[in-house]
């Protein structure tokens, strides 16, 4: 006897043949399994991230010069008299425009070697890479990351791959830079930042306290960084439906902690009140001090 469901006979529906979809249609269905299933995309990641620190940390040790003297002068040097009481500080430390974050990151990493016991010239050489190498991994993940989200997992295959093989970025990477971190953080703030449309959520605004916090602390290790951050955020307030939202429950928060934590690091290492951030405006755009160390015309 046939059983009807909703006056349709149930024993007469026929099934699509399994093994007759289009290449098409098995590409997408790979696809959305890729990017919605969180066991896929976490085995993927994980797998993916091991691969990017091993591939980061050949790249360190490969590097065997020196490109710039702000890759000592701005982190391990810096890191070393924060840790061990002697260190040469350039100018711009006594004139309270660098900010403490950034080799305070590799004065952590010196102070575990000095624990141990395991501080030696060739260790306090190798560490500050092997943390930047670390780092440096992370930014390759969550550019490809970013790409799949905005383009897809074949684009973000493809954006990794020239991304891995550019030799600028070999070349300066792994090194002690603050470009070099403030990179890696905007790449994973963008990958937080919302793109399409403004969404009033709790989700979305978890989502951009993410992309606000890496990107306040790019802020931090260098304030330039900020003239990417004020119009996507200025962008995003015009079309937010609830602005007071973004401001109060994203903006405020973030912002407060960021220059709480700012000006209670910098003001403990320079051993007074210091707000590195003020400094650098008043010295760079008010005095226009920076001139004197050349000048781009302001379309560069």
């Amino acid at each position: 006897m046939a059983v009807e469901e909703s006056g349709v006979d149930v024993t007469r529906r026929k099934k699509p043949p399994a093994n007759k979809l289009s290449p098409q249609s098995s590409s997408l269905q790979r696809s959305q399994v890729f990017c919605e299933s969180p066991n896929v995309m976490f085995l993927s990641e994980r797998y993916l991230l091991a691969g990017l620190i091993i591939f980061r940390i050949a790249n360190a040790f490969l590097i065997k010069t020196f490109f710039v003297p702000d890759e000592f002068w701005q982190g391990p040097e810096v890191a070393h008299r924060i840790v061990f009481g002697y260190g040469y500080l350039t100018w711009e430390w006594k004139e309270g425009l660098r900010g403490w974050s950034f080799p305070f990151i590799f004065a952590t990493s010196y102070k575990v070697l000095a624990l141990f016991g395991a501080d030696t010239a060739k260790f306090l050489v190798v560490a500050p890479r092997l943390v930047q190498a670390c780092f440096a991994s992370y930014g390759d993940l969550f550019l490809y990351k970013l790409a799949v989200r905005r383009f897809g997992p074949q684009s973000g295959i493809w954006t990794l791959i020239c991304y891995l093989i550019s030799w600028f970025t070999f070349y300066c990477v792994t090194r002690t830079l603050t470009n070099s971190l403030e990179t890696i953080l905007t790449t994973v703030a963008l990958y937080y930042w919302p793109s399409n449309r403004v969404k009033d959520s709790d989700d979305n605004n978890k989502e951009i306290i993410k992309a606000l916090s890496f990107a306040a602390f790019s802020c931090i290790i260098r304030p330039t960084a900020a003239i990417i951050w004020i119009p996507l955020c200025a962008v995003y307030l015009l079309s937010s439906p609830n602005k007071s939202v973004f401001l109060f429950k994203c903006i405020f928060p973030v912002g407060c902690l960021t220059m709480l934590w700012s000006i209670v690091v910098n003001s403990w290492l320079y051993e007074k009140w210091t707000l590195v951030e003020v400094n650098f405006v008043k010295f760079n755009v008010i005095n226009d001090m920076g001139t004197f160390y050349g000048s781009h015309p302001w379309h560069w």
